[in-house]
């Protein structure tokens, strides 16, 4: 590029960066309102561990891990600061959607030295339909994220002990921080010249990654919470349509095409040795993704987006087109931006509305509980985060064949064998007797 070219580059990045950022705040913005169940119940967990030190609520997870340690003691500070807990979380999962973007271009420039590439990996990033659909849950997904982003980018510079505490914290929000740390010890040791060096950095490192996790595992241990934290499932979401699986299968195609063509025409094993974490992280996260957890593929999405564009830079020069390097680059943000605003407007957007009217007759339903149902009563629902949350008691996961049965069920099923309905909630979030429309039913046991 020419000088004028640069300065112009520069300004771009300077007004565009921030512009991208506020446009993405502008679009998570508009489903504010919406809530799904697993916020409540993190809620819940955060409530119980600030009044009662329990690390306890109905979050869909197995029983032997925490959910999000960091997340939660985060919410409990947000509680005792006198704030709203749902809003704290919802507040605070824009903010480290925010970070991702600003670690996400770090991270693009620190890969391809390019400041216009490294813009469009970000214009990627902030246009990805996941990314703009988890940022105002209130969920932990955000903050796992861009502190796994940040642990990558610091590894890529070798700061070492930063990257070291971002993996720390990131262990204290879900099990695979751990993997990461480990990953980041082995990266030490495999790009190191002097091995003395490495053993002392190495060290330190371990060191700063004790002090972090240490009380953690003190505090799980001394009141006998499970010490393995794993991220709550965000919920509510429809599958993945095509487009989405297109735009995924595109963008690691385009980053493996570049490797690939990099070891045809050059020796790119330095460079595969040097980059193996964010490698190896990227296709961790989408095999978690592939058997079944999504916010994994969030999670490595917005490595997963750079990749590619470090795939069309190496491989386009590697066969001597370093002159479309631009043009592809642009073309392919464009395509990605068709292809997840279709994915958000048509597929993500429509399923939100009905989770937020559903929300305003589980809003009738725990008032209904305030009043008709002692402490001595157990109740299960399909939603217990929001129900236990507005109605101030406990409610359990619905779970088919649970031993002893609850004594009320409230569900959306036409019928619970063995048990009466007692009420229904219409359209208009009114309880009436049954009619037809009916979205939730209050069941109670038969005697």
């Amino acid at each position: 590029m020419t000088t004028d070219q640069n300065r112009i580059v520069a300004l771009v990045v300077r007004y565009g960066l921030p512009a991208l950022v506020l446009v993405f705040y502008l679009t998570a913005v508009r489903h504010f309102d919406y809530t799904p169940d697993s916020t409540y119940a993190t809620a819940q967990v955060a409530q119980n561990v600030e009044h009662w030190n329990m690390f306890a609520g109905p979050v869909d997870l197995a029983e032997n891990v925490s959910p999000s340690p960091l997340w939660i003691f985060l919410q409990v500070a947000g509680i005792r600061a006198s704030f709203d807990v749902i809003l704290f979380a919802k507040v605070f999962g824009i903010f480290f959607c925010c970070t991702i973007l600003v670690f996400g271009y770090l991270t693009a420039f620190e890969l391809t030295d390019d400041r216009l590439l490294a813009f469009c990996a970000t214009f990627v990033i902030a246009t990805c339909a996941w990314l703009l659909y988890v940022a105002p849950t209130g969920n932990a997904l955000p903050i796992a994220a861009a502190l796994t982003l940040g642990c990558i980018f610091f590894l890529l510079r070798n700061e070492y002990v930063l990257s070291t505490l971002f993996a720390g914290l990131a262990s204290l929000v879900l099990w695979e921080g751990a993997v990461l740390f480990v990953l980041l010890l082995l990266d030490l040791m495999l790009n190191s010249v002097i091995r003395q060096r490495a053993c002392r950095i190495a060290g330190i490192a371990l060191g700063m990654y004790v002090v972090v996790v240490v009380p953690w595992l003190l505090y799980a241990r001394h009141h006998g919470d499970p010490v393995i934290p794993a991220l709550v499932p965000v919920g509510g979401i429809p599958v993945a349509g095509p487009l989405a699986v297109i735009s995924t299968v595109l963008l690691a195609a385009l980053g493996v095409a570049g490797v690939a063509l990099m070891f045809r025409h050059t020796d790119g094993t330095i460079y595969i040795r040097t980059h193996a974490t964010p490698i190896v992280w990227t296709a961790l996260m989408l095999t978690g993704g592939i058997l079944g957890s999504w916010e994994r593929i969030v999670l490595g999405a917005p490595l997963l987006a750079i990749g590619a564009f470090v795939g069309i830079q190496r491989g386009l020069r590697a066969v001597g087109r370093g002159r479309a390097i631009y043009l592809a680059a642009f073309g392919l943000a464009a395509a990605m931006l068709l292809m997840n605003q279709v994915t958000y407007l048509g597929r993500l957007r429509p399923a939100i509305q009905p989770s937020m009217e559903s929300s305003r007759d589980l809003d009738a339903i725990a008032s209904w509980l305030k009043i008709n149902s002692g402490d001595s009563l157990r109740v299960a629902a399909e939603h217990p985060g929001e129900l236990g949350y507005r109605s101030g008691r406990v409610v359990e996961r619905l779970r088919p064949g649970s031993d002893p049965p609850p004594d009320i069920v409230i569900t959306s099923a036409g019928a619970v064998p063995g048990y009466v309905r007692q009420y229904v909630v219409s359209p208009d979030s009114a309880l009436l007797p049954p009619i037809s429309g009916i979205r939730f039913s209050i069941w109670k046991k038969q005697r």
